[in-house]
Parts: C-alpha cells; sequence; structure tokens
C-alpha cells in the first residue's frame, strides 16, 4: 500500500499544481481518506461513512493492487464464528461423551461441499470459503467437548449472507444427527454485500479512458477477488462510481518479500496524475459530451 499511496499523494500534487497555474480551486474537493482497520473489520472506513466523508455522488478511487487492471465488482464477504459444544469422556470410552471436533469435521466438510455447488457469476466467478483458524479440545486421551472454527466466505450473486446461514444451520443440524450430544451455534462476525459492476459509472469511462492514452492500449475491467475500502463505501451507501485502480499484484499481498514493481507505480502514477487533469477539464466544460455519452474503447 506504500506504492498506492506514493501514487495517490503524486495525483494531489498535479492537482495542486494545477491550481497554482489557474490561480483558483476546483469547484469539486479532491479528497485524501487514509483509514485504519482495512484489513481486519474495516472500522476505519465504516466511521468515514458513519461521519460523511462520502456521498454517493463522489468519485472514489483506491490504490490496491490490480494488475493492471481497472476492478469494479467485489465478491461478497461474510464471517462466521461457529462453536460445536460436546460432552468430555476419557477417550478409551469415547461412547459416554461427545466429539466436539469430529462434529466439527462434520460441520466443515459439509460447508465446503455446499459451496462449491452455488452457481458462479458471470464477472466475480464462483464462491469461496476458507476455515481460517481452528481451536478444540484439551489433551489427547479425552474426548473434546468443545470446537470453534472462523470461517471467511466469499459469496458471489445471487449467494449472500441470508442463503450462506441456511447452509451453515443446515451442516450443524446434520452433524447433530451424526455425533449425538453435540450442540452448535454460530455468530456472524462480518457481513459485507457483493459489489457488482456498473458499466454506466462516469468513474469507469473517464479511468479507462486516461488509462488508454497513458499505456497505449484498452485496460482491462474485471473484479477484485479481497474485499476493499472502497467496496465497503459502495455496499453501504449505493455509491455507483467507486472502483480500485492500483500498482502491483494481489497475488503477491500477504506473502514474504512482497514486492511491486518500479514500472507499476510509473504507470499508476501517470494515470492518476492524468485522472486529475480530466477532472480539473471536465469541471471547466471542455469534455461535456464525454460525460454524457462518450465510450471510450
Amino acid at each position: 500500500m506504500k506504492s498506492g499511496l506514493a501514487c495517490a499523494l503524486t495525483a494531489f500534487a498535479e492537482a495542486i499544481s494545477i491550481a497554482g497555474e489557474k490561480r483558483a480551486l476546483p469547484k469539486t474537493p479532491v479528497v485524501f481518506i487514509g483509514t485504519v482497520d482495512e484489513e481486519d473489520f474495516m472500522r476505519g472506513v465504516e466511521a468515514a461513512v458513519k461521519d460523511g466523508w462520502v456521498s454517493k455522488e463522489d468519485y472514489i478511487l483506491d490504490t490496491e493492487p490490480t494488475d493492471g487492471q481497472i476492478q469494479v465488482a467485489h465478491k461478497g464477504r461474510t464471517w462466521f464464528e461457529l462453536d460445536i459444544e460436546g460432552i468430555t469422556a476419557h477417550a478409551s470410552n469415547p461412547w459416554k461423551g461427545a466429539d466436539a471436533i469430529a462434529a466439527m469435521a462434520e460441520v466443515i466438510s459439509f460447508i465446503r461441499k455446499s459451496i462449491g455447488k452455488c452457481p458462479p457469476h458471470e464477472d466475480l466467478g464462483i464462491s469461496t470459503v476458507t476455515f481460517g483458524q481452528i481451536t478444540g479440545g484439551y489433551r489427547p486421551y479425552v474426548v473434546p467437548d468443545s470446537c470453534k472454527v472462523w470461517i471467511d466466505m466469499r459469496l458471489t450473486p445471487p449467494t449472500d449472507t441470508a442463503a450462506a446461514c441456511r447452509i451453515v444451520e443446515e451442516a450443524v443440524r446434520e452433524a447433530e444427527k451424526e455425533i449425538p450430544g453435540i450442540k452448535g451455534s454460530y455468530i456472524i462476525t462480518g457481513d459485507r454485500p457483493y459489489v457488482e459492476k456498473d458499466p454506466d459509472s462516469l468513474l469507469l469511462r473517464e479511468l479507462k479512458y486516461v488509462c488508454s492514452q497513458v499505456t497505449g492500449r484498452p485496460v482491462t475491467v474485471g473484479s477484485f477477488n479481497g474485499y476493499t475500502d472502497t467496496a465497503v463505501i459502495a455496499g453501504t451507501i449505493g455509491a455507483r462510481n467507486c472502483m480500485s485502480y492500483g500498482p502491483g499484484s494481489l497475488e503477491l499481498a500477504h506473502k514474504p518479500n512482497e514486492y511491486v514493481p518500479y514500472e507499476d507505480v510509473c504507470r499508476c502514477r501517470r494515470v492518476l496524475a492524468g485522472l486529475a487533469k480530466l477532472r480539473w477539464s471536465a469541471e471547466e466544460g471542455l469534455f461535456l459530451p464525454f460525460k454524457d455519452k462518450y465510450d471510450i474503447l
């Protein structure tokens, strides 16, 4: 994100330079919002939305790594904490207990297979599930009376959080049949709706135009596999002009020795600076046909 931050600040410098040349400020404010907690519960951007820092009419762009694409759609992200309560017993007499870990294995298998059967989406692809963390048991010779798993689902239309809850509830019911004596429960710790592409977005049109001018070739419009602060804004207030465009590759994120090629930083810097120039020209009425009907590429 340091590379994306550098590109964003360069776009600010370009806007300041234009303001100096014109001895005037733009009619539409240019705002930088640096949020906290993006990798976890996204409380920073939630506070920004609550405090009115963004509106449905704003152009909102984050600089997440997008592999040279403009990424305009996001899978939904639903998080569960799921608990299985069993009955403890000595491992030599397992029939006197109820194995919470064995029951959780049944739950996990059912959920994984059920998510795999969900219909794919033409832009966002397939829904996925990851069981990122699990705890349970006490000692190897004791039937475990508790097990907890943290679940991350990335959901594509039409599968949403309500559908995911039905899958989890059915998984628990099946496990309770398979392992008599256990009880299952869950809470939702994250509920982010999917965001679909808006082909009529003005920001998308302008960003496509600038990208083609900077790179000399058409730019791919795709979807972002993760969930960004921009997606939170789009999903919360229904803003249409929300998307991601930044240097680097998401495939390298959260890995040892992650890096961003210098050429990527230069490309993104030129695109964002060009977008700042285009926005200013549009305010002066130089791109009105473009705003109304021009669809580059």
